[in-house]
């Protein structure tokens, strides 16, 4: 089964990493924190993980909603 994050609305539009790296099956962290910081301070990395993680617990959240009121 896999995941289409484009049903995870992300808050902002201007990210400093590609969400769909997250889904490709030989993700690698260590070099997608390498790209990252190669464009933008850890400091941002940060902070948009932190925002992108909200959008993705909020969606979770509406989703469990959505399907225990189907039920």
């Amino acid at each position: 089964m896999t995941l289409d994050l484009k049903l995870f609305p992300v808050e902002a539009t201007t990210l400093c990493f590609d969400k769909e790296e997250f889904m490709t099956p030989d993700f690698d962290v260590d070099a997608f924190v390498a790209d990252c910081r190669r464009r933008v301070q850890l400091e941002t990395l940060r902070e948009d993980l932190h925002m992108y993680f909200r959008t993705l617990k909020n969606a979770m959240v509406e989703l469990i909603i959505r399907t225990m009121l189907t039920l």
